[in-house]
């Protein structure tokens, strides 16, 4: 409903009128403070996916593990280019009928999750309950919390959602098909083109840094104090594996691109290349997953940077204290970390959840826990790690100190949750509220946590 009528009777709290945001209620003088988490506006389409009653589980979309070594070179399934039939069928979730009926909030009032922005797949900017995405990834805060920036994979385009005035518009990006495609000639598009852009986060002076994922490059973004953004090249050339200038530098297919520990420092995950790489002064520099005999080599080995190997780290996040990155290894199905990443001749990387093998579901102890194509992270105060796992269509924590994996959001309770692929902390001060992409049905969610665990 849009409004509360009598809570209890009892003079000026008889009636509350919900906002289009979650509000804390000053306490009334015969209660304690109210937290109350709107639903969509009536304009939102009603129907949901009904929760099961017989305790079946939903439909998932077929797992795949990406092959790895140069004979599965045209069989990974996560980027674009000629693959994209492949990755619309298993990626998105798109390829299940039983989730394809039209989404509504997702949740009756008394459930802490709901839709936030997004309607159904396509493009749309205007208000959140009517704006329109298709297949998003990327999540991003502004760093003085009045936005929330989004990377629209399939719309090639960034997006921003005003939290105030409750909006959606674009802020980089264009509709012109044949200049996105320029990008795979030898003429490069221009910087404000983007194609497949997937990960995406905000430096400490509102820049936006952007993988602009399919043009195999690193794009930052700059506010012009208009509310419009100036694209210009971060780092990358032309696809391939290679160190060096940023203009000259060669990536293949990055993923994920953050702030470093210190102004003038930025970190990327160069999935299709196995490799994190380390942006400062001009260069680009390898700090983990090869070495300059085996460029771009896959694999799974903890140890020492330049000895460690990954397949297909697609996210990066930094540690509360700066000495260290989160790696998602989408391919191996876990969790890693780069540790002393201020010092490169002494990184080195270890793995704290999952393992390479098949994918899976399991919670329990970090080391025997079991993902199925893990997409993102995002720290939860120093100690805590959620996880966005995608094809198991959960939200799940791993507790650092304890070294255990459990589940918070699930499908088989929320019908919302569908191929989460981001998770984004909505406050500084409230470590209870984040904000969801759940690119199966194009939308982002906005999330209450409550108290014990809920599933």
């Amino acid at each position: 409903p849009t409004d509360i009528t009598p809570l209890r009777e009892h003079g000026h709290c008889a009636k509350l009128i919900l906002p289009q945001s979650p509000t804390l209620f000053p306490p009334c003088p015969h209660h304690a403070a109210l937290a109350v988490m709107p639903t969509e506006p009536a304009t939102e389409p009603a129907t949901a996916f009904t929760d099961r009653k017989d305790g079946k589980a939903r439909p998932r979309p077929r797992p795949h593990l990406l092959p790895s070594g140069p004979q599965h070179q045209n069989d990974y399934k996560i980027h674009g280019g000629t693959r994209d039939a492949q990755r619309d069928d298993d990626h998105d979730g798109r390829d299940d009928p039983k989730r394809q009926s039209s989404i509504g909030s997702g949740s009756s009032g008394t459930k802490p999750i709901v839709s936030y922005a997004g309607s159904s797949c396509g493009f749309a900017d205007g208000s959140r309950s009517q704006a329109r995405f298709n297949a998003p990834f990327g999540l991003a805060m502004s760093p003085d919390r009045t936005a929330i920036f989004v990377a629209d994979d399939k719309n090639h385009r960034i997006r921003k959602i005003a939290l105030a005035f409750g909006t959606v518009s674009t802020v980089v990006g264009t509709s012109d098909e044949k200049q996105r495609e320029s990008g795979r000639q030898p003429s490069r598009p221009a910087f404000n083109v983007l194609c497949r852009p997937h990960g995406l986060s905000v430096d400490r002076e509102g820049r936006l840094l952007i993988a602009d994922t399919d043009h195999h490059r690193l794009i930052q973004a700059s506010p012009d104090g208009s509310g419009s953004y100036h694209a210009t090249l971060l780092a990358g050339s032309e696809e391939g594996c290679a160190d060096g200038k940023t203009t000259e530098a060669q990536f293949r297919y990055p993923y994920s691109v953050i702030p470093g520990e210190r102004q003038g420092v930025v970190y990327a995950a160069d999935t299709d290349n196995h490799r994190i790489v380390k942006i400062e002064d001009g260069q680009v520099v390898t700090i983990a997953g090869s070495d300059k005999r085996d460029q771009g080599e896959c694999g799974y080995k903890d140890g020492p940077g330049f000895q460690a190997r990954f397949t297909k780290p697609t996210h990066l996040a930094l540690s509360p204290d700066g000495s260290a990155l989160i790696v998602t290894d989408h391919g191996n199905q876990c969790v890693r970390r780069v540790n002393e990443i201020q010092r490169e001749a002494k990184v080195w990387v270890e793995t704290l959840a999952g393992g390479p093998g098949e994918p899976g579901f399991a919670d329990g102890e970090a080391k025997t826990a079991k993902f199925n194509n893990l997409y993102s992270t995002c720290f939860r105060g120093e100690g805590e790690l959620l996880i966005a796992d995608l094809a198991n269509h959960r939200i799940r924590s791993l507790d650092l100190k304890r070294g255990l994996v459990t589940t918070l959001l699930s499908a088989d309770h929320h019908s919302l949750i569908n191929c989460p692929v981001a998770v984004l902390p909505g406050s500084d001060t409230d470590d209870h509220h984040f904000y969801i992409v759940s690119r199966g049905n194009d939308r982002v969610l906005s999330w209450n946590r409550p108290l014990p665990n809920y599933v």
